[in-house]
């Protein structure tokens, strides 16, 4: 299960000779059963026995430690806190300034905030009994977390929860009376990076989209793959992977979103701007003459399900919050709603100075979940939202703006 487990101590070796680094000293681990002792005198020699030896665990916590002067490890009363630490990988006494702390180390395969929450709170509920056998004036207890990846939800309940913790790729945090670490990396794993576009992708995201708009409403299976016009199957698994993720919750024989607001912002981290295809053209049109010209248009498409041509982006944004100022009109589009351009607006095709901005999407689901705002029809709030918060600095700020006039959960 893990580098830190194996009774014949091959996994601490792993940890210590990558954790002592180029620190000279002698260092005394236990286990539930046995002390483990090394007396490390160079990092040569530690290289030379790294060799027949699993690096990875060993050099996270390395590259935690090494920079930090005045370290070194001291031997602890093992039958006082034997009983305490069964359920921790690892235990290690270290001293700094002339305080000691048993760091408990806890390896976790994987890591979901609903899993994450439930191992804290379990934790908690040993490291309470521990402190109390334990702790002096001069003796802490600092729990670890180690897992291959944290994520930033993750990392956010773990510093919550006040448990320090430290992944492969990098992230930590280690806070004790002397010590503060604090590491944010931007490197994820490609299985995380696999399993969060599965969440996000174009197929899940029109499920997304239809929890998002509704964020109060409790959904069965069966109605939310008919709102969503996806297979009861893939709601199911993106059911899945958002209960793991604890954005949502079940109640009753349904479920509905806990967190829509992380949920949101894990989804505009993630986020590729839909598929389609890039089209600039110029019309003559400009000011209060194209809007009325544009104005006719969506009167005439206003009942059509899946209209051919919608406002996006920043075009939209107007006319949720006004903010940003463009000369340019952005759309969503289909063919037809390029040829309709075309028509009305003596639209011709430009390779720069272009006043409009398409895109002819593949995703038709965009265009059925559009918003008739005041006659104009503009790509939902949350899809509006995601556009700007992916594009330039203004373009965020816009995105902010909405987020405050459109989204329940923030007011």
């Amino acid at each position: 299960m893990s580098s830190f487990s194996g009774r014949d101590g091959h996994g601490f070796i792993d940890f210590v000779l990558l954790l002592a680094g180029s620190i000279p000293s002698i260092v005394l681990l236990f286990d539930d059963s046995n002390f483990i002792k090394f007396n490390i005198s160079t990092t040569n020699e530690i290289c030379e026995i790294m060799k027949s030896l699993n690096p990875k665990v060993g050099e996270c916590f390395r590259n935690l430690l090494e920079p930090i002067p005045n370290l070194s490890f001291r031997r602890a009363t093992q039958k006082r806190i034997q009983p305490y630490v069964k359920s921790f990988e690892l235990t290690l006494v270290v001293e700094h300034r002339g305080i000691e702390y048993l760091f408990v180390v806890k390896h976790l395969e994987r890591t979901y905030p609903r899993d994450l929450k439930l191992c804290l709170f379990e934790i908690h509920t040993q490291l309470e009994a521990l402190s109390k056998e334990v702790r002096t004036p001069r003796f802490e207890v600092v729990p670890i977390l180690f897992s291959p990846y944290f994520s930033p939800q993750c990392r956010e309940i773990c510093t919550e929860q006040g448990v320090n913790y430290l992944d492969m790729c990098g992230n930590a945090t280690l806070v004790t009376e002397t010590l503060f670490i604090s590491k944010e990396v931007e490197r994820k794993p490609k299985t995380e990076t696999r399993k969060l576009r599965s969440i996000f992708g174009t197929k899940a995201g029109v499920i997304l989209r239809t929890l998002l708009l509704n964020p109060k409403k409790v959904w069965k299976v069966k109605d939310l793959a008919d709102k969503s016009n996806v297979s009861i199957g893939h709601v199911s698994n993106i059911r899945s992977a958002l209960i793991e993720n604890d954005w949502l919750e079940k109640l009753g024989s349904g479920v509905a979103l806990k967190r829509p607001d992380v949920l949101l912002a894990n989804w505009r981290e993630n986020y590729k701007r839909p598929l389609g295809d890039d089209l600039y053209g110029y019309t003559y049109f400009h000011g209060r003459g194209k809007e009325q010209m544009l104005g006719q248009l969506f009167n005439e498409l206003r009942d059509e399900e899946y209209p051919p041509l919608i406002y996006a982006r920043g075009s939209a944004s107007e006319w949720y919050a006004p903010w940003l100022r463009d000369s340019r009109d952005y759309f969503y589009a289909n063919m037809e709603g390029v040829a309709l351009l075309e028509s009305r607006l003596n639209m011709s095709f430009v390779d720069r100075g272009e006043n409009i901005v398409l895109n002819v999407v593949k995703d038709v689901g965009l265009l059925k979940d559009h918003v008739n705002m005041h006659g104009a029809l503009c790509t939902d709030p949350i899809t509006t939202y995601l556009d700007l918060w992916n594009g330039n600095d203004r373009e965020q700020e816009a995105a902010e703006l909405l987020a405050e006039e459109c989204f329940q959960w923030q007011k």
